[in-house]
């Protein structure tokens, strides 16, 4: 798993690519954290994560909830369909999320 920070329209984006599981978490969770820090307003884009398990699925839910109620705007963007997948399988509307996002904003 790769994350490049780039910038998008004047937001932090963190571009996830590779695979997204219990072996990568770890890892994920410090980026992730130094990036809720550093931003209000920032983008998690997982349009070149080719797979995604349920440890994977929940850092992503369980960021979302965090950093949402500290004023902090994240953005899930870009949900390949190895991520869909396993938010399907879990009940998860990936379309939903997206949906979320713009309604908190």
């Amino acid at each position: 798993m790769d994350v490049i920070r780039e910038k998008r329209d004047g937001r932090t984006v963190m571009k996830v690519q590779g695979t997204i599981s219990i072996y990568e978490i770890s890892a994920l969770h410090r980026q992730m954290l130094e990036c809720f820090k550093e931003c209000n307003d920032f983008i998690i884009d997982l349009g070149e994560v080719s797979d995604c398990d349920t440890a994977g699925a929940q850092l992503l839910c369980a960021a979302r909830a965090t950093v949402g109620p500290k004023g902090k705007s994240p953005t899930i963007d870009g949900i390949s369909k190895g991520v869909g997948r396993t938010l399907n399988r879990l009940g998860i509307n990936p379309a939903r999320i997206r949906e979320q996002a713009k309604e908190e904003k």
